[in-house]
């Protein structure tokens, strides 16, 4: 039966075998056939010019000259540069290393062709390109690859040239590019995907034609025609998936026809004249469905729209678009200079721009649609006017219902606009309008915003879990009526103009408090959540006392304010900031306020907010900064703060000067006290522990730090020489209860004046010797700056996040005999021709990782140091802190033993061991050994009483490191027995496993015979 089986199993490798042979033979054949059939497509050789971009200028004269004639003689370029044979440069390969262009040709009217090249890597600069051409005509770009540059293929001034079947993709701006009067060029089967514009012509691009190119998924427009770009005729391109198709800004007389858009489509811009002047026919597709474009047309009905994809409607009255369906497109409808239409029961919804767009129309109705999912759901912009917005829905848009620039007297009621940014958005000029009966609820900025119009009116609209907002002119924001009847989570809205003395019982249950132009008012113990808080524009003199404003989007805002008090609010988990003091918001307290675990800031000030008092505050665990001080707030007194927890700095002043912290507590922030271009500033006694950096002073001049107390992070600088070495920092600053040492401009300090350092900063100082010091848990230990030809010797630097900083301008210092324990980063050098180490010993770096295979102290391989100037230490000190690893093989736990001492088997996993040593009695006698292997002292073993003992072998390496094993066993003596061993549990153990092992041995041996 065996020889059966292994009979079979012959055959079947056999016949796999054959099959093998004939399956590769077979394939071979198929593969020659192929060979001998395919016709080769490119006749002329290869050429990898990486490094080496091509740069003809055919206006260059002169020895060296790169014109044609001298690219004529280059192995990489053919033809004689007429029409019958035109020069031509192909089968090119060009990584251009990140600079300039790969091909630039320029001045040339020669014929000439480029193809078949591939030409990536430009440079970063805005001309930078696979392929530019620079004043040229008649050349032709064919099937060429220009992606992954700055733009692909760029053309200036350039006319009747052809671009055929060329990619130009994955751009970092355009993927083709005719900029400034490129006139009567042919842009066709070309592909530009995946760039930030796909195919873009501007200024004065006239007669051009495109067509039949691809210009998809890229992030703004497929196939923008940009101003002055005239009679183009775009022809069967596909434009999909981009936020905006095709689109036609501000040029005329251009020809639309047989595109093809998915996900995008067509958007217009210009005047009447420009606007009505183009020819789009329903060929072109949206989502596979026709563009509707008509212009000048009266009274037309939805029999003129069947199936739309989308509609376009310029200086067209009285007509009727009713229950259709525009998704998924650019934009659904749009009106331009159309008055008198009416819109109604349409779905306009999941477009990438808007969903229904007027533009300088007038009169228009739009009721009872729906536009949801839409960047802006309705648009009305710049001069729409008695316009009528009555029950749509737009939800989840960027901007619910959006009007923009001059738009007046227009209604808007009964409207729904939920879950997004805004709601309803009246911005710049846009004056009485009215809004009534409208929801507006759970939008991230406000429910309605009224943004720089005046004399708009609100009444009835309610808005739950956001408000509303003003922005604009004293004139105008007391110009709006906003009435009580609106309501924030059913709670009045209180609005109030140019009131003196208003008092709690003038905001009875408050949903939110609006004053302009108020003084001598008192609001306090109130409740102002889930809405839009408390805002003060231009008010004096009130009293925020005890309220509480949480989770609105900003807490308490006060604008142009002065004179203010803000005593004892809470104003936590705003989307925004707890507290804010907007431009010029002057001589304003706030005290005793907690402002934690909002979005952006606890307490805000911004814009020449000076002569405030930030006194007493808590403002911890929000996501961005504790407070802030930015653009010009000077002068301001910031005193027993908490700042603590934030997700970014603690307290930070950028650009803001004259300022006292004083006596506050920064903890566990990214950063504690941040100060960034902002000077002459005073910061005394405050508290600043366990942040990455605790006091940060960058590019600020002229700031005095005293008594600052700091643990687990220190101070840093960094700027100009005339920045770092303008400050008064004195040594009453203390780094871990010990002094901080900034010394500006010194030469020769020794190690005296540096006595118990807690922190070192050196700025300018020359041939300084800093030694013997033990400096941990700061930010950096020692930081030097514009310092040269220092020493440092012999210092222990532990615990920080940088152990030792040198700046990019201190050079030619030595650094040698110091022990670098548990740092984030061992050290930075980020100088020039600074050594770290002696030329015979370096540094000791605990996170060092080679090996010392000749055991002279100094690691075999160099120690590399971070930072930019690629520094190493040569001779790094090797110290090996890990201890013997001692194995017990014998005797094995609670084996039995007599009066005779039994023999031990150990192993040592240590390379550099030392003496190996053992004890009986608890650590009071050591016994040292010489092999692994012996047997333990009889006297001692004798000497030993019955029972459970206890036996450590201990082993230590030349570094000193001890490890140590035990193992029990127990001494038995047998009544009758003076002496013997006592055969043990381990080996009756290993008699039984030899016994098995022979036993197996023996019946393997049977079954061969």
């Amino acid at each position: 039966m065996k020889s059966k089986k292994k009979v079979l199993y012959l055959i079947t490798l056999l016949t796999i075998s054959l099959l093998s042979s004939i399956v590769s033979t077979d394939i071979k054949i198929n593969l020659d056939l192929i060979e001998k059939t395919q016709i080769p497509i490119k006749q002329s050789g290869f050429w990898d010019l990486t490094g080496n971009p091509i740069y003809i200028d055919d206006l260059a004269t002169g020895v060296g000259a790169h014109n044609w004639t001298w690219a004529e003689a280059q192995p990489w370029c053919s033809g004689s540069g007429n029409w019958t044979d035109p020069y031509v440069i192909e089968n090119v390969t060009i990584n251009a290393q990140y600079s300039g262009n790969c091909i630039e040709i320029k001045n040339s009217d020669t014929y000439f062709i480029v193809r078949n090249c591939s030409l990536y890597n430009s440079g970063s600069s805005w001309e930078n390109t696979g392929i530019k051409l620079d004043n040229v005509d008649s050349g032709k770009i064919i099937n060429n690859d220009c992606s992954n540059n700055f733009h692909g293929i760029y053309l200036s001034s350039c006319n009747n040239n052809t671009l055929l079947g060329n990619t130009a993709s994955n751009n970092n701006f355009y993927g083709i590019y005719l900029d400034f009067e490129c006139v009567n060029n042919t842009l066709s089967g070309n592909i530009a995907n995946y760039n930030y514009y796909g195919i873009y012509l501007s200024w004065y691009c006239d007669n051009n034609t495109l067509l039949g190119n691809t210009a998809s998924n890229n992030y703004n427009y497929g196939i923008s025609i940009e101003s002055y770009c005239d009679n183009n005729t775009l022809s069967g391109n596909t434009a999909n998936n981009n936020d905006y198709g095709i689109s036609l800004y501000g040029g005329s007389n251009n020809r639309l026809s047989a595109n093809s858009m998915n996900y995008c489509g067509i958007s217009l811009y210009g005047s009447l004249v420009e606007m009505v002047s183009h020819s789009i026919d329903k060929t072109n597709l949206v989502n596979n469905k026709p563009v509707y474009y008509y212009a000048n047309e009266m009274g037309l009905k939805s029999s003129n729209f069947t199936n739309a994809g989308q509609i376009i409607l310029i200086n067209c009255t009285n007509s009727i678009i009713s229950g259709l369906n525009f998704s998924d497109g650019t934009t659904g409808i749009y009106l331009g200079y159309s008055n008198n239409n009416t819109l109604s029961g349409n779905s306009a919804s999941n477009n990438g721009y808007t969903g229904i767009h007027l533009y300088n129309s007038d009169n228009n109705t739009i009721s009872g649609n729906t536009a949801n999912n839409n960047d802006y759901g309705i648009f009305l912009n710049w001069y729409c006017d008695n316009n009528t917005l009555l029950g749509n829905i737009a939800n989840n848009n960027g901007y619910g219902i959006n009007l923009e620039s001059y738009c007046d007297n227009n209604s808007l009621s009964g409207n729904t606009a939920n879950n997004k940014d805004y709601g309803i958005y009246l911005g710049w000029n846009c004056d009485n309008n009215t809004l009534s009966g409208n929801t507006a609820s759970n939008n991230y900025f406000a429910g309605i915003s009224l943004s720089g119009g005046s004399n708009n009116k609100l009444s009835m609209n309610s808005m739950n879990f956001c408000g509303i907002s003003l922005y604009g002119s004293l004139v105008e924001m007391v110009s709006h009526s906003i009435d009580k009847t609106n309501l924030v989570n059913n709670k009045p809205v209180y609005d109030y103009a140019n009131e003196i003395g208003l008092e709690s019982s003038n905001f009875t249950n408050a949903g939110q408090i609006i004053l302009i132009n108020c003084t001598n008012s008192i609001i306090s113990e109130l409740n102002i959540s889930e809405g839009s808080g408390i805002y003060l524009y231009y008010c004096v003199n009130n009293t925020l006392s005890g309220n509480i404003a949480n989770n609105n989007q900003y807490g308490i805002y006060l604008w142009d304010s002065d004179n203010n008090t803000l005593s004892g609010n809470i104003a936590c988990n705003n989307g925004d900031y707890g507290i804010c003091l907007g431009w010029n918001c002057d001589n304003n307290t706030l005290s005793g306020n907690i402002a934690n675990n909002n979005g952006n800031y606890g307490i805000n000030l911004d814009f020449e907010c000076v002569n405030n008092r930030i006194l007493g505050n808590n403002v911890s665990y929000n996501n961005n900064l504790g407070i802030s001080l930015s653009m010009d707030c000077d002068n301001n007194t910031l005193s027993g703060n908490t700042a603590s927890n934030n997700n970014f700095y603690g307290i930070y002043l950028w650009g803001s000067d004259n300022n006292t912290l004083s006596g506050n507590t920064v903890n566990s922030n990214y950063r504690g006290i941040y100060l960034e271009y902002s000077n002459y500033n005073t910061l005394s006694g405050n508290t600043v522990n366990s942040n990455y950096k605790g006091i940060n002073l960058d590019y600020s001049n002229y700031n005095t730090l005293s008594g600052n107390l700091l643990n687990f992070c220190g101070i840093s600088l960094y700027g100009l020489l005339v920045e770092m070495a303008s400050h008064s920092i004195d040594d009453t600053n203390l780094v871990n209860n010990k002094p901080v040492y900034y010394y500006v401009n010194e030469t020769g300090l020794e190690s005296s004046n540096f006595t118990n350092a807690g922190q070192i900063i050196l700025i300018n100082c020359n041939n300084s010797i800093i030694s013997e010091l033990n400096i941990s848990d700061c930010t950096a230990g020692m930081f030097l700056g514009y310092s040269n030809n220092n020493t440092l010797s012999g210092n222990i630097l532990s615990n920080s996040y940088y152990g030792i900083w040198l700046d990019s301008t201190s050079n030619y210092n030595l650094i040698f005999l110091n022990h670098f324990i548990n740092n984030m980063i061992e050290a930075v050098d980020d100088g020039v021709n600074n050594k770290w180490d002696n030329g015979t010993i370096g540094n000791y770096w605990d996170y060092y990782y080679g090996v010392d295979a000749n055991f002279d102290g100094i690691g075999d391989t160099p120690y590399i140091i971070s930072g930019t100037a690629g520094s190493q230490d040569n001779f790094p000190i090797y110290r090996d802190d890990t201890a013997p690893v001692i194995t017990i093989n014998f005797p094995f736990f609670i084996s039995i033993f007599g009066l005779n001492a039994p023999n031990y088997i150990i192993s040592i996993d240590e390379l550099d061991l030392d003496t190996i040593w053992y004890t009986l009695d608890g650590g009071e006698t050591i016994y040292i050994i010489t092999s692994l292997t012996g047997t333990f002292n009889q006297t001692a073993w004798e000497a030993l009483s019955e029972g459970r003992i206890t036996i450590r072998f201990y082993a230590n390496d030349t570094y000193g490191n001890i490890g140590f094993k035990d193992v029990e066993v127990i001494i038995a003596i047998p009544e009758d027995l003076d002496e013997g061993p006592i055969i043990s549990f381990g080996y009756y153990y290993m008699l039984f496993t030899f016994i098995t092992i022979l036993s197996l041995i023996i019946l393997e041996k049977q079954k061969k015979k």
